[in-house]
């Protein structure tokens, strides 16, 4: 059972006489588990309505084959022959469990398979039982065979956010044997989609050890952070959301929230990009940088500018620690935070070899841009030969912001460096990642960025087997 305290799965004895319906409880996120007379089975749907997986009767002389169906989001059961015996596989390619009949002569293994995010199912021997773990290092579940002398205690461990499965003995057995096995594998496919995406705590790093330099003494001043926004930034630091280790590409992208330097739009335009971009296998670093309109002792061209080139050193110089190629590291900016960019795209970026700080030695300027709805600032008329790689998206009718993409598209024409745009006939200013708009161009527009990226070999196709 799941007890909500805890944030645990309890497992204990019961009577054999009784066998158990499991319901979650939308009401306290927990699953309720309830004992059933034997002469009635249960088939469980998941209702998309209310969140919750619902069980009910039904005659013995069916059995139900289960299948996830990506198109609503739930669990679909149907009625099968008993004579044919189901293999289940999660396939990566529609996110969903998919059920074919197998020969009952045999027994099935299932595995996480890391490098494809898939539940591989195989034949084996039915002299050996199967101890399954979730692997927190590599977001998998690992299945070994063990000797039916020992026994599974599994928790939740919400540190890590993992199933932790412990081998112990003496204890009365829970997994009897592959059929309760295989109850406790449907559970953890249900979880499965909610732990591959699950991440550690980001890392949270300022710029500077001491302080910006020349604001050493305003590096303790509290930023003011509600609802959606944060402001009153003085000590500016990158927040980092790693991908899961089995699915990291190497790519990494500097994210820098608009918000018109007076705030950062720090949740719609900076944790959601990240949680995005870490889905690809893509490290996420979100940038709080100077705000040269809330605080008039800062300017665009000289703190912000030299906050954007800190953090991409700073990027680099982890890069080992956080599995990056220093050559495929960009920046990403909405509205304010596209000006941001623009401080550091076009220039070349050299760091000073003679710096006492490593950090400041390396390269600052970004191997290629995503710019969302920038604003006029530091657009330039004409750009170099080696400004970096550009994918720009605004809605025509955004009175502040489409003529600079115009503008920004025809210079990289002219300089023959490779650019995508789209230009959507509607949505206005600030759309974010088009998660709340009912303009279907505007939903599908995070899709055109990973095709582009995925065409620039920024990341590898999905699937592929370069993801490590």
């Amino acid at each position: 059972m799941f007890n909500p305290e805890y944030y645990s799965i309890v497992c204990i004895p019961y009577s054999g006489l009784l066998q158990i319906v499991c319901m979650f409880n939308p009401e306290y996120y927990s699953i309720v588990c309830i004992p059933y007379s034997r002469l009635l089975q249960i088939v469980c749907m998941f209702n998309p309505e209310y969140y919750s997986i619902v069980c009910i009767p039904y005659s013995g002389l069916l059995q139900i084959v289960c299948m996830f169906n990506p198109e609503y989001y739930s669990i679909v059961c149907i009625p099968y022959s008993r004579l044919l015996q189901i293999v289940c596989m999660f396939n990566p390619e529609y996110y969903s469990i998919v059920c074919i009949p197998y020969s009952g002569l045999l027994q099935i293994v299932c595995m996480f398979n890391p490098e494809y995010y898939s539940i591989v199912c195989i034949p084996y021997s039915g002299l050996l039982q199967i101890v399954c773990m979730f692997n927190p290092e590599y977001y998998s579940i690992v299945c070994i065979p063990y000797s039916g002398l020992l026994q599974i205690v599994c928790m939740f461990n919400p540190e890590y956010y993992s199933i932790v499965c412990i081998i112990f003995s003496n204890f009365s057995r829970i997994m009897a044997n592959l059929y309760a096995m295989s109850r406790i594998y449907l559970f953890l496919c249900l979880l499965l989609p909610c732990l591959t995406h699950a991440q550690d705590t980001p890392i949270v790093m300022h710029l500077w050890p001491n302080g910006a330099p020349g604001y050493e003494n305003r590096k303790n001043e509290p930023e003011i952070a509600k609802d959606y926004y944060v402001k009153n930034i003085h000590n500016p630091s990158i927040t980092v959301y790693l991908p899961p280790k089995g699915k990291a590409t190497g790519a990494a992208v500097v994210i820098c929230p608009g918000g018109g330097f007076r705030l950062l739009v720090y949740n719609s335009e900076g944790v959601n990009p990240a949680k995005y971009l870490n889905d690809l296998g893509i490290t996420a670093i979100i940038l709080k940088y100077r705000l040269f309109r809330e605080d008039s002792t800062y300017s665009l061209e000289k703190e912000v500018r030299q906050d954007a080139y800190r953090a991409m050193r700073l990027v680099r110089s982890h890069a080992k620690d956080w599995g990056i190629d220093t050559a495929r590291v960009g920046m990403w900016g909405f509205s304010a935070g596209g000006e941001v960019v623009t401080q550091v795209a076009y220039a070349p970026g050299y760091g000073d070899q003679k710096a006492k700080d490593t950090v400041d030695r390396l390269n600052g300027k970004p191997d290629f841009q995503i710019l969302v709805y920038p604003g006029p600032l530091g657009i330039p008329l004409s750009v170099p030969k080696d400004a970096p790689k550009a994918f720009l998206v605004v809605a025509n009718n955004d009175a502040c912001c489409s003529a600079p993409i115009v503008t920004l598209l025809s210079a990289y024409r002219d300089a023959r460096v490779p650019v995508e745009a789209h230009i959507f006939a509607n949505g206005d200013h600030a759309f974010n990642m088009g998660y709340k708009t009912d303009l279907l161009s505007l939903k599908a527009w995070p899709s055109l960025l990973t095709n582009w990226m995925i065409d620039s070999h920024i990341i590898p196709a999905q699937g592929s087997k370069q993801m490590q």
